[in-house]
């Protein structure tokens, strides 16, 4: 009755009077009544017509007015007095994935996936309920993210279950993971035509196998292969005509080979193979074809599916092996190696007879180490190029690292240098830096080569987690000045100067010996404008170039010094500078520019603070103000004579409201502006 008697939605909605039923966001401001006019014909909720939907993205939505989804609040008003009779919100809900995993019976990490796939915010917290289980590195998060959780060996011969839970306000979820035994482990091959007919055979190593068909393990002869044009999929049994859906081997054998006989359906040509690479154990593990063995060579460690496109294909061999060999290759002069076994006589010389140095390792200088360590880089010289192989055991996935620069090196498969996992999470302060005749970021890790890392903090690396996007590093801005020296043997390196105070871009510790490197004298490949810098050459072949991009834009010069003798100058500016001989010592710096230039605030958007850096050609007065969008003066942040240079000027929001803000330089009778952001 109360609708019926004040329902008039042609009248705006701020109206309270004239409203029975109200639509909003459930953060009990009311916001929407009072900063717009919902009212429509023949509709008693807000928008723009006959209202079906109100979400974060309908028109007006749960977000209007703060960006923040609170979900949906339906309010019915009383004669006399508005109150909250019926409410509905959009909870949290929480998501895990996946909430079932198996894994082999040795040691390592798993990652879990949590999201909240509700409304409003979610904090969750996972907990570990198995004392072989443990959460690695950060175990709470806010709606969406990610946690890693570290099992141990398995050494018994039975296998075993373990239970993760993650809790989010009253919500709760229980991963399951299931462990194989000592030695065992058995992994589902699943096989589809192009039609989706679909089935699925098992393999692995169990105690109590044989060679033979074993009933008690769930192994069961299989009729007679159907004729062709009938899907089928089954493994032969070893030195037999017998197939089965599952074949299962003793452990303790270090090669082993399954064959896997298939014909498509109706659907046809090609079949697709999937499955878990979690669930192997360590080794290698290949499907090659029966043929030449390259036709199909797939490595099932690094991938999960196989595509056999042509029915000329009907049978694929399976290749398991505990190890496989790695070969480490060598130049001539000093490289940085690593070993990814852990070798029964890890001596130097045992390991490299023909090296002509010690191998080295660092520890804030370097030292020659008696040990190798799997996992760790050393510096080792060669009289040649030659290489060496390694065979044995396979050595921890999780290396450690302290606070600083560290020599690491992969085990026993490449990894994307940008998709590595740490724990704590985010500790890399840098690239990961090879070396080949210089120091070189590298994208990937692979087997038998050193890196340099830079760590924030003390952790690990966990090369066999997932994929994990890491914060991204400091990356090359358009408008720096380059600086690229190209020596006689055609080697080039780059330095940077840049506008502001730039965070990374840190150099590992100077190779041994006389390598090729360039860098400033505080080991950064960039400086900032304005300041005074060393650039340090070693290992160069001369004559060596040195053009100058953009050098004008920071008045950069570059002078050499001969012994104790005054520095003579170069031209000023110029593009390309010709350095005859290693006397000559460099010097950058950034000197008097030679215009007017306003600078993108750093960082933007910002809360609540920003620098605003601009250059000055001459010493004059000087005005640095910030306007609203409409125009208004908000802040003189400079009002002053300033000397001719390049200036910083520091900026404080706390109290400007959230939005775009312009700043605007005027010197004499030159102007100009840029935008700025401010979010809280």
């Amino acid at each position: 009755d109360v609708i019926d008697a004040r329902f008039n939605s042609n009248s705006v909605n701020n109206d309270e009077n004239r409203k029975g039923v109200d639509l909003e966001e459930a953060d009990g401001l009311r916001q929407l009544d009072f900063n717009s006019s919902r009212g429509d014909a023949g509709d008693p909720f807000p928008g723009s017509s006959n209202n079906t939907l109100f979400n974060s993205s309908s028109n007006p939505n749960s977000n209007t007015n703060d960006g923040l989804d609170s979900g949906v609040a339906i309010r019915i008003d009383s004669h006399e007095n508005r109150v909250v009779t019926v409410s509905y919100l959009l909870t949290p809900e929480l998501l895990v994935s996946p909430l079932e995993r198996s894994v082999a019976y040795d040691s390592g990490i798993v990652v879990f996936n949590v999201s909240n796939v509700g409304g409003g915010v979610m904090n969750w917290e996972a907990t570990a309920g198995a004392p072989w289980l443990a959460i690695a590195g950060e175990s709470t998060g806010v709606n969406s993210g990610e946690f890693i959780v570290a099992y141990s060996a398995n050494t018994t011969a039975e296998p075993r279950s373990g239970v993760v839970t993650v809790t989010a306000d009253d919500a709760s979820r229980e991963i399951v993971i299931t462990q194989s035994a000592a030695g065992e482990w058995t992994l589902d091959l699943h096989i589809m035509d192009d039609g989706g007919e679909q089935t699925t055979v098992t393999f692995g190593q169990l105690f109590g196998a044989t060679d033979g068909i074993d009933a008690e393990l769930g192994e069961a002869v299989l009729p007679p292969t159907p004729p062709a044009g009938s899907f089928d999929a089954r493994l032969q049994l070893a030195d037999s005509d017998i197939a089965s859906a599952r074949d299962f081997r003793a452990p303790g054998a270090g090669w082993l080979e399954w064959r896997l006989l298939f014909q498509a359906g109706e659907g046809g040509f090609p079949m697709e193979l999937t499955w878990d690479k979690n669930s192997l154990p360590q080794g290698s593990f290949f499907i090659k074809d029966e043929f030449t063995g390259t036709l199909i060579s797939v490595d099932m460690n690094s991938v999960e599916n196989l595509v056999v496109p042509t029915s000329s294909i009907k049978s694929l061999k399976i290749i398991y092996a505990d190890v496989s060999p790695q070969t480490v290759q060598v130049n001539d002069g000093w490289n940085l190696l690593s070993i990814p076994f852990n070798l029964g006589d890890m001596r130097p010389r045992i390991l490299f007879p023909s090296a002509i140095s010690s191998a080295f390792t660092f520890v804030d200088k370097y030292i020659a180490a008696d040990v190798l360590k799997a996992g760790r880089a050393y510096w080792v010289k060669f009289a040649k190029k030659e290489q060496f192989e390694f065979f044995g055991p396979l050595a921890s996935s999780e290396i450690d690292v302290r606070a600083g620069w560290n020599m690491i090196g992969p085990l026993d498969k490449e990894v994307d240098a940008a998709s590595i996992v740490t724990s704590p999470a985010n500790i890399i302060a840098s690239e990961f830096y090879e070396f080949d005749d210089g120091y070189v970021a590298a994208d990937r890790l692979a087997p038998g080569r050193g890196y340099w890392v830079m760590a924030l903090q003390d952790g690990a690396i966990l090369l066999d987690a997932a994929p994990a996007l890491q914060k991204p590093l400091s990356s090359v801005e358009k408008d720096w000045a380059v600086l690229t020296f190209s020596d006689a043997k055609h080697r080039s390196k780059t330095l940077y100067v840049a506008d502001r105070d730039v965070r990374g871009f840190h150099l590992p510790p100077l190779p041994p010996g006389d390598a090729w490197d360039v860098r400033f004298d505080d080991d950064r490949q960039v400086c900032r404008a304005g300041d005074e810098r060393r650039i340090l050459l070693r290992g160069a072949v001369y004559p060596v170039a040195v053009n100058i991009v953009h050098g004008d834009r920071f008045g950069i010069s570059l002078t050499k010094a001969n012994g104790a003798a005054a520095p003579d100058a170069l031209p000023h500016n110029e593009s390309t500078v010709i350095l005859a001989d290693a006397a000559d010592l460099l010097l950058v710096s950034g000197r008097t520019p030679l215009r007017f230039e306003l600078l993108q605030n750093y960082p933007n958007p910002f809360n609540p603070t920003t620098t605003i850096r601009f250059a000055v050609p001459a010493a004059q007065h000087v005005t640095l103000r910030v306007y609203n969008s409409r125009g208004r003066l908000i802040e003189t942040i400079v009002d002053d004579n300033l000397e001719a240079g390049w200036h910083s000027a520091a900026v404080n929001a706390a109290d400007y409201a959230s939005g775009v803000y312009i700043y605007r330089l005027a010197v004499g009778g030159f102007s100009t502006s840029k935008k700025m952001i401010v979010l809280h």
